[in-house]
Parts: C-alpha cells; structure tokens; sequence
C-alpha cells in the first residue's frame, strides 16, 4: 500500500484533524507492512470497526505498545507547513491547491485558534501564506478587476504562483526541515 503522504505527514495530520476509521485503517497497514507488530494494529487492519472513536482508540493503544510517539500539536504544525511548503516550491501541483490544504489542515484547524503579534499567522510565520491564500481567492472570484503586478486573468495566477513559489522557498530558508519520524 502506498501512502498518500509521507508517514510523518500522516502522523501530523492525525494529531490535527479527525481521521476517519478507514484513515486509521490505512494508517495500521501501513505499519504491519513496515514490520511492526501489535494485536490493535491486526485488529484495526483487517476486523470490521464500528467507528472513528474505536479505530482512534486501538490506533492510539497500537502506537504505545510499538512506541511510536505522535508529534505534539505545534510540531504537527511545523511538520505540516514544511511539507506543503516543499509540495509548492517542488511544483507538485498549483500553489492554490497546496495552499488551500495548508489553510485547511493546519490554519482553520489550529493556527486560527491561537493570538497573532501583528499578523493572522504569524505566530508560525506563516501569513504570506494565509495573504496568498486569499489573493488567490480574490483574483479568481473577479478575474477582470483583481490582479497581479498588472496582470489579469490566467496571465495574473500564473504570475502569482511564480510569486507563490519564492515566498515558500523563501520560508523553507528560513525553517529547518523538522525531525523526520520514519518508519
């Protein structure tokens, strides 16, 4: 089974957003395949769950047994950020798309939650990223009017995501990569 995203990034997304028993699923496959062993991760994998409680539950207890530590929130934070940052720099798709995972994933979900100094998201340096979320937005709810550095349109998000791009590499000079959890 391939997964979707690496398995730190899965391991963050699990700490900031509800997964659903077939995420957890997927999730306890993925590491009997990687060799681990745990009655709750054979139980998770191939026995019939009831729901997203029970599968977070024996999830949970599998973790502990194999001694695999979930990142706190702050660092599923920084984990999540780096890696979308990565996807925009490495052109895996728009910008727009990665964005509006980050801004999902990370900023409505905890980011949000907490007091910026100056800026929506600064307490994770992460407001040019919010700030071209929604220029993104604007610039295709009227195409015509909003633009960028004189540019409407296609010709405007095509520019942007160029813009988009530097401002990420720019924050991936500035961020260590985070600890890599491997299994």
């Amino acid at each position: 089974m391939k997964p979707d995203f690496p398995f730190d990034v899965q391991l963050a997304r699990r700490v900031l957003l509800h997964f659903s028993a077939t995420e957890f699923q997927r999730l306890a496959v993925l590491l009997i395949e990687s060799g681990y062993e745990a009655s709750e991760l054979h139980e998770l994998a191939w026995e019939p769950f009831s729901s997203m409680h029970e599968s977070q539950s024996l999830f949970d207890a599998a973790a502990r047994r194999i001694g695999l530590a979930l990142p706190t929130r702050q660092e599923a934070v920084q984990i999540l950020l780096y890696h979308y940052a990565t996807r925009i720099t490495g052109g895996e798709s728009t910008p727009h798309d990665e964005l509006h995972r980050l801004m999902k994933e990370v900023y409505w979900t905890e980011v949000s939650i907490h007091q910026s100094s100056v800026f929506v998201g600064d307490s994770y340096d992460m407001q040019h990223f919010i700030g071209a979320y929604w220029s993104y937005e604007d610039m295709m709810d009227s195409p015509n009017v909003i633009g960028f550095n004189g540019l409407y349109g296609d010709a405007a998000i095509k520019a942007f995501d160029e813009h988009v791009r530097l401002t990420a590499a720019e924050w991936l000079t500035r961020h260590p990569e985070p600890p890599r959890i491997q299994i």
